[in-house]
């Protein structure tokens, strides 16, 4: 990521990151914040392993990159995921399809993906599926630019 990237990045989701000082604790930076959770969504380290290098421990660690990623996504939902409104927008979603892979009257492609995930307590059999394992479902849906819609 280039510096200008990161730069864009933090100036977008700092408010959402920055907490109040409390007396007895100091609260973390908006930019430590950051940084962590781009280490971590990047190389896949595991908290326990990055908690020596940015000296904050590894339950605080798993609590920021969600707050990260909440916040990112929050910023950047309205630009990234904007679902057709008018019936020009319609057609040109399916005038898509045509031109880029000869489908007529498409609009949208749609996939998914069955994610191993742990059992969840009282959950009993409720995500447990035929291949022997818990699952979540993923579900996605993309234009003829594999653009989310």
């Amino acid at each position: 990521m280039t510096t200008e990237m990161y730069d864009e990045l933090f100036e977008r989701v700092r408010h959402r990151l920055w907490k109040q000082y409390i007396w007895y604790r100091e609260p973390l930076d908006p930019g430590l914040k950051l940084a962590a959770t781009l280490r971590h969504l990047v190389s896949g380290a595991k908290y326990s392993y990055m908690q020596y290098s940015w000296r904050v421990t590894e339950n605080t660690l798993s609590e920021v990159v969600r707050e990260v990623c909440h916040a990112i996504c929050e910023e950047y939902v309205d630009e990234v995921t904007t679902a057709p409104s008018t019936p020009e927008e319609w057609k040109q979603l399916a005038d898509g399809f045509l031109k880029k892979l000869n489908f007529p009257n498409c609009v949208a492609a749609i996939d998914g993906k069955q994610k191993a995930i742990r059992k969840s307590a009282s959950s009993g059999s409720l995500s447990f599926n035929y291949k022997g394992f818990f699952s979540s479902s993923l579900l996605d849906i993309v234009d003829s630019d594999y653009k989310f819609v």
